[in-house]
């Protein structure tokens, strides 16, 4: 039956824009199904009725509850292998007041919004290894140039002293 699957199975809901996969609970991943809750009395009206039933499908980031009772809400962590709609409902969490400021995942259900790049360039650890080898190689840098001071120093005063001694040598001719 469609109603055991799991909730990670679906990318949103049929007639339904703005239902989807966002990032509710969480700020790095999308694990939370966000979409309009009818009324309950609608519910009722679609089960007795046939034909096409229309879906609230206002705009979350303008308004997060209509006029004609539906809700803006979400199943929370719902990216388990046990969340399906059966249970929906025990992780429901209606959003009330306002507007819902977060986006929709492009990719669907676990997307990771956070990169490694961007885990890296917050970690203490990884700034803590790039100072130490810009420290390393600054030091190599250092020790290369008295080096070549030293070397450089030393071959001009050998060539002064070999000058000298050219000098001395044709005199004495």
């Amino acid at each position: 039956m469609a109603n055991d699957y799991p909730l990670y199975c679906y990318d949103g809901l049929s007639n339904h824009d703005f239902a989807g996969w966002y990032s509710v609970s969480s700020p790095t991943k999308c694990n939370d199904f966000c979409f309009w809750k009818q009324p309950d009395e609608y519910y009722e009206y679609s089960s007795t009725t046939t034909g096409n039933v229309s879906y609230t499908t206002a705009d979350p980031h303008q308004m997060t509850k209509t006029f004609n009772g539906a809700t803006w809400g979400c199943l929370l962590d719902a990216t388990g292998d046990d969340n399906n709609w059966n249970n929906a409902f025990d992780i429901y969490q209606d959003y009330n007041g306002g507007t819902f400021p977060h986006l929709k995942c492009s990719r669907g259900a676990g997307q990771r919004l956070k990169s490694t790049a961007q885990d890296l360039a917050n970690s203490i650890y990884f700034w803590w290894a790039a100072l130490s080898v810009a420290i390393f190689i600054l030091g190599v840098e250092m020790v290369w140039l008295i080096r070549r001071r030293r070397w450089t120093n030393r071959a001009t005063s050998s060539n002064r002293d070999h000058k000298d001694s050219v000098v001395v040598d044709a005199s004495n001719e």
